[in-house]
């Protein structure tokens, strides 16, 4: 897939992650820009508009995804861009009232998403999926390695749609409408995958990184969990000891994620790693 090129000054910037930076068009409103590092690679880019119009198609709630482009050397995809939107982690930071409300929605997305039988042909599976971290991981060490093939092996498939970047910081609201973004890691296999995830953003991140990523304190990010629990499960919810036991090897092998998406920059501590060993 062959990318536009495209005039950075035609764009303004509103926001940016480990990946990358969000623009606003300025003449047209109706768009937004997702430009990706200099060295993120291309092919993860075209892959991840690709799986985007899938999951479009699916009728998940998502910004409709339009091309793939270059803007001063950095691939991206133009979106759909959702007036007057919000992201749920900053719309809770802004109006702390608003959390049992929006855990209730994030739950019942979750719930949609993890109830969709995934169609394997066109999605990529988690398993495959950390087998390429883990082949492409800048920092692993060899003892790191096999604590991430053990993990990996208590991992039984699965087939329902995982998001695979599951976090509030990632779905966004116009005040009408919901909308999932950042799918590039969609695939799917088992919810744990999202539920893990979720569940480490919300009680294992350091406070300086729960602030930067989701402009939230660990404590006030803990609540929103204990409410998105309480609705995710129901009357199944398991205890605190239950989670980490069962989320330990998804938690270990998400070391791979943040290894490879922040480029050896920003990993999950070794020390974390090893914490977490125990339970294998």
């Amino acid at each position: 897939m062959t990318p536009r090129q495209i005039n950075l000054s035609d764009w303004t910037l509103f926001g940016g992650g480990g990946q990358g930076d969000s623009y606003n068009h300025n003449t047209n409103p109706g768009l937004m820009l997702k430009l990706f590092l200099a060295d993120y690679p291309a092919k993860a880019v075209t892959d991840e508009l690709e799986i985007a119009q899938r999951i479009y198609d699916l009728g998940i709630p998502t910004p409709k995804p339009g091309e793939f482009v270059m803007a001063d050397g950095r691939p991206g995809i133009v979106f759909e861009r959702i007036q007057n939107k919000k992201s749920f982690s900053r719309a809770y930071a802004d109006d702390p009232s608003l959390k049992n409300e929006l855990a209730k929605r994030f739950a019942s997305i979750g719930r949609q998403i993890h109830g969709i039988k995934a169609d394997r042909e066109h999605f990529t599976s988690m398993h495959k999926l950390f087998r390429f971290y883990m082949d492409n991981d800048p920092i692993l060490t060899e003892e790191h390695r096999e604590l991430c093939e053990r993990a990996l092996a208590l991992i039984p498939e699965g087939d329902t749609c995982v998001h695979g970047d599951f976090h509030i910081g990632n779905i966004i609201t116009d005040g009408s409408k919901d909308y999932l973004i950042d799918l590039g890691a969609f695939g799917y296999g088992r919810p744990e995958w999202d539920l893990s995830m979720f569940w480490f953003m919300c009680n294992m991140t350091p406070a300086h990184k729960t602030d930067e990523i989701l402009h939230l304190t660990p404590e006030r990010l803990k609540e929103f969990w204990d409410v998105f629990a309480d609705e995710y499960y129901g009357s199944k919810r398991p205890s605190d000891d239950a989670f980490l036991l069962s989320f330990a090897p998804y938690i270990i092998l998400r070391s791979l994620f943040f290894d490879v998406s922040c480029g050896g920059r920003d990993p999950i501590p070794p020390k974390m790693r090893d914490g977490l060993a125990q339970f294998i």
